[in-house]
């Protein structure tokens, strides 16, 4: 009898999670290239809404990253007015 390794999730959610992340990572270098949404999904293959919540997820961990940050030394981000 052989044991097989036992992953959290089946292998296709695995895999999609993996081709999601990548994608991703396309997006955040293609937006920092300077194209828009609609250039960005025509480059890709895949629909302008798909690139949409692409676009939204990243400024989503963007922004926790931000707040992690500021929490972590909120010093270094408050402004001083005086």
């Amino acid at each position: 009898m052989t044991r097989r390794l036992q992953l959290s999730m089946p292998r296709p959610v695995l895999h999609n999670r993996i081709l999601i992340k990548e994608r991703r990572e396309d997006v955040l270098v293609l937006l920092t290239k300077g194209m828009k949404g609609y250039e960005i999904a025509m480059e890709l293959g895949v629909d302008t809404s798909t690139v949409s919540r692409d676009i939204n997820y990243l400024i989503a961990q963007s922004q926790n990253y931000l707040s992690s940050l500021a929490k972590e030394n909120p010093s270094i981000y408050v402004p001083n007015f005086n």
